[in-house]
């Protein structure tokens, strides 16, 4: 099987991490943020996974997206109830993963040209 060089340099790709930031080309990001091929890194507001609001999820949705990926920190973490009837309501699918997973696999469906939000809270 041939192997070929992925150019992502058209595609907005999160180059590196650390506990306490991500760069995405000239960006460092010290703060959650969300990140589409389609638009910059964006601030976003959340800062710890259990005060994930309904409201922030629904925000999420107004989003264009097919996969949405929400990085919950340092350790992986689930929605509660009240976030899984909203998800169920919605019908659309959503990966909650730590982080640093969450970096990862934006990186691999940006590169295959999915139509990816990557929703990261930080720290790492």
């Amino acid at each position: 099987m041939d192997l070929q060089v992925e150019n992502s340099a058209n595609i907005r790709v999160i180059q590196g991490h650390d506990s306490v930031s991500v760069s995405i080309g000239p960006t460092l990001c010290t703060t959650s943020f969300l990140l589409s091929p389609n638009f910059a890194p964006q601030a976003w507001a959340v800062t710890s996974f259990r005060l994930f609001s309904i409201e922030q999820l629904l925000a999420l949705f107004d989003l264009s997206w097919e996969v949405l990926i929400i990085g919950t920190g340092s350790t992986q973490q689930f929605p509660g109830p009240e976030l899984l009837e909203v998800l169920a309501t919605e019908g659309r699918g959503v990966e909650f993963m730590n982080s640093r997973s969450a970096c990862t696999s934006y990186n691999l469906l940006a590169i295959d040209q999915r139509s990816v939000l990557g929703a990261i809270i930080l720290p790492l």
